[in-house]
């Protein structure tokens, strides 16, 4: 009889367990989320800062430096940062639990030009794209350790804030307000 009051309990232990791992997981990739909304913010910064750029550049000098007008430039770049950030959303429906997760499945993809994308986000110095790299590696999440990096995370809103970004402000400190209040 002890035995099997022994293998409940060891049951009943586990179950709790898995349990408590799934809303982790849950809790986590719903983060991812809204995580995301900064990544989408961030590209809404990036065109409004590559308008008001192209609007100071002669036309003809864009078009001798990089081939074609600023317009189609910055719709072709627009174009690669929503298919990337959707590649994100994507990776996140389909079982990925944080945006690191979700930019690893892009790295294994068939995509090149998604693939370039992230290449190109990850070695940049823009700004913005400094800050979509710190988000991608702000949350670790395995089967015996979730972390959260939020000294990067505030460190990042700080930035944006000084470099004047607008769009991803909102989403990446409403982020850091939850996780204060989360402590």
């Amino acid at each position: 009889m002890q035995d099997k009051q022994t293998q409940i309990l060891d049951f009943v232990s586990y179950r709790k367990k898995t349990v408590a791992k799934k809303a982790l997981r849950s809790k986590v990739q719903t983060q991812a989320y809204e995580m995301l909304k900064v990544i989408q913010g961030l590209v809404f910064d990036y065109e409004a800062q590559m308008v008001a750029i192209a609007q100071e550049v002669a036309g003809d000098n864009w078009v001798e430096k990089h081939g074609r007008s600023p317009a189609e430039q910055i719709a072709d770049d627009l174009r690669r940062l929503h298919n990337f950030s959707q590649a994100l959303e994507n990776a996140l429906d389909h079982g990925a639990t944080t945006l690191g997760e979700a930019a690893k499945a892009i790295r294994h993809g068939e995509d090149e030009e998604l693939i370039a994308t992230l290449d190109y986000i990850l070695s940049s110095d823009y700004v913005g794209f400094q800050a979509i790299t710190k988000i991608l590696e702000a949350v670790v999440f395995t089967a015996d350790k979730h972390f959260f990096n939020a000294e990067s995370i505030v460190a990042t809103w700080k930035d944006l804030e000084a470099a004047g970004f607008e769009y991803g402000v909102g989403p990446i400190a409403a982020i850091c307000f939850e996780e204060a209040l989360a402590i």
